[in-house]
């Protein structure tokens, strides 16, 4: 209680903001559910968000929903009925210290038909809610995303940075069964998947593979259905989640059918491993580690010493080898060089070298999984 009052008496003396609630596993936390619709809408909206108001009673959250009813209507019908019983009465989106109290934020299938990228189009949040929202994530709020989170706010290209390497929604073939494949089997959205996982739902492609700028989870087996003529081809990430800009944003592409969140207990399980670790309350920021973000912390370590300055350009070299092998999916050379540039790391930086060694341990699980 001490601690809480100071905190309040820092901010209201020199204005500090607060950070988004740090979600504690034996703790209540806040979660906010995002469905408003400015383009088509999908008919499994509320069925997701009932599931995880039923999965916030069960595992200690609780749930607001912004799904306002609105009338922008098109090819797709007169409007969006939203939620009117469920939804907050205005934008939760006023500004990043309004938004601290979720511990994370999850956006449903919210498509606001932006994606012919005109930038007089009204978007999902405006300028001002936008800024709330971006503010939020740097300030270390968590994100999850659901199926058409890709699919909205297209003519913002940070929000589809955040929600994973500038993939957006490109297209679908048919709903049908395919199987998924899950390439990191340790992260708490996934830990409790088959590695193949063959499911009914359809199956987005993207305008570009994610898989330079983001942890990959689960990738989609095209040979296993038809995947259109926006196919991706081998490597197709589905499932992914990053470190970025200070919060955590996790992202899955399934999720279209009411089935999804009504009886496939499996895939709801996955989505609360999403929305704990996007929370705070599952696993930690090394489940996500990304490539980029330890080049980034390889660039800032300090060079003044001699030893320093002879192994960063191996340690370089060696990540940007395993980056390559990676990319070509080869998981276990990645491994390998991995483990050679956390040895180094060693004599240079402990946080470098726990980044690095959370990227071997992601590549031999990788490797392992794919085998």
């Amino acid at each position: 209680m001490v601690a809480v009052v100071a905190a309040a008496m820092l901010v209201a003396a020199f204005g500090l903001a607060p950070s988004p609630a740090q979600a504690q596993a034996d703790e209540d936390y806040e979660v906010l559910v995002v469905g408003k619709t400015l383009g088509f809408r999908h008919g499994s909206i509320d069925n997701a968000t009932h599931a995880i108001i039923d999965l916030g009673e069960d595992n200690g959250f609780t749930v607001d929903v912004w799904d306002p009813p609105n009338d922008s209507g098109g090819w797709w019908g007169p409007g969006s009925p939203g939620q009117p019983e469920l939804t907050l009465d205005s934008t939760p989106f006023t500004s990043a210290e309004d938004l601290a109290k979720y511990a994370t934020i999850v956006f449903v299938s919210p498509v606001d038909n932006t994606n012919n990228m005109d930038p007089e189009k009204p978007r999902l949040l405006d300028d001002d809610e936008l800024a709330a929202f971006q503010g939020y994530m740097r300030d270390g709020g968590g994100f999850v995303g659901i199926h058409a989170a890709t699919d909205t706010m297209h003519t913002v290209p940070w929000y589809s940075e955040m929600t994973g390497g500038g993939a957006r929604f490109a297209g679908h073939p048919q709903q049908q069964t395919a199987t998924m494949r899950v390439e990191d089997p340790t992260h708490p959205s996934t830990e409790m998947l088959p590695l193949a996982w063959e499911r009914w739902d359809e199956w987005y492609n993207f305008t570009a593979n994610p898989r330079a700028d983001v942890h990959t989870l689960i990738t989609l087996d095209e040979s296993t259905y038809d995947p259109g003529r926006s196919a991706m081809g081998d490597d197709h990430p589905l499932s992914w989640c990053q470190n970025f800009e200070g919060g955590r944003s996790w992202y899955e592409g399934a999720g279209h059918t009411d089935e999804s969140f009504e009886t496939d207990t499996l895939f709801l399980e996955h989505l609360l491993g999403g929305i704990e670790w996007a929370a705070g309350v599952a696993g930690d920021a090394g489940d996500c580690r990304t490539f980029g973000e330890v080049d980034d912390m390889l660039s800032s370590v300090d060079s003044d010493h001699r030893r320093v300055e002879v192994l960063l350009p191996k340690i370089q070299d060696r990540l940007d080898a395993a980056h390559a092998a990676e990319l070509e999916g080869d998981h276990e050379t990645a491994a390998e060089l991995l483990e050679g540039a956390q040895g180094m790391a060693n004599a240079v930086d402990r946080d470098l070298s726990d980044s690095l060694a959370d990227l071997w341990e992601w590549q031999e699980a990788a490797a392992d999984a794919t085998s």
